[in-house]
């Protein structure tokens, strides 16, 4: 949705680079300088963070970024990768959601728990994000809809819910790999539905 695009722009989270106009995903510290960049090929699959990058500040969008001072939202939705973050944004715009109310993180790459999930640990920049809102009572996970992010839910399920945290699932629906894949292709299967139900009318 171009005008999630253009807010997100305008706050900085992704710019096109110059030489090879890729999309670049910016993460922030709380003073708002730079500390992760990581980039994704337009063309291809490329996909790499810059060196000296640190995950403790991933990508995220806050309900306090847009002038929305003192708006304290308690539900953090979390993703693998930027793309997913925002095509999920777009979804909520596109269904009449103000997502601008509402807490967002890319971790920037899959989680990998430990064999024993339980003895997993929290990511960085999701520790570091509930340590700095501590008034953060439900994460949405919008992981991958393939082995990996199923895993990493249940992970996530027992290491927050080990520290109180409410843990909703909420992956992309079956058939569709990602929060992107359904942005591009749900919609328009939605759109075969309804098309066929009216035919049948």
């Amino acid at each position: 949705n171009m005008e999630v695009l253009n807010d997100l722009y305008e706050l900085g989270i992704w710019y096109e680079t110059k030489e090879y106009q890729n999309v670049a995903f910016v993460g922030y510290d709380k003073d708002r300088k730079v500390r992760l960049v990581t980039v994704r090929g337009t063309k291809g699959d490329f996909k790499n963070t810059t060196s000296g990058s640190d995950r403790k500040y991933p990508v995220c969008y806050t309900s306090d970024m847009a002038g929305q001072k003192g708006l304290r939202n308690s539900v953090v939705h979390l993703f693998e990768a930027p793309i997913d973050m925002i095509s999920y944004i777009s979804l909520m715009h596109e269904s009449g959601v103000e997502w601008k109310n509402h807490n967002f993180m890319a971790l920037c790459g899959i989680y990998q728990p430990k064999e024993k999930l339980e003895e997993s640990a929290v990511p960085a920049g999701l520790k570091r994000y509930l340590e700095d809102r501590p008034y953060t009572g439900t994460v949405c996970l919008h992981l991958d809809n393939d082995g990996a992010g199923k895993n990493a839910a249940r992970a996530f399920e027992i290491v927050l819910g080990n520290r109180g945290l409410k843990v909703i699932n909420q992956p992309p629906p079956e058939g569709f790999k990602d929060c992107n894949d359904f942005l591009m292709n749900g919609k328009m299967l939605v759109r075969k539905i309804r098309d066929k139900e009216m035919e049948g009318r």
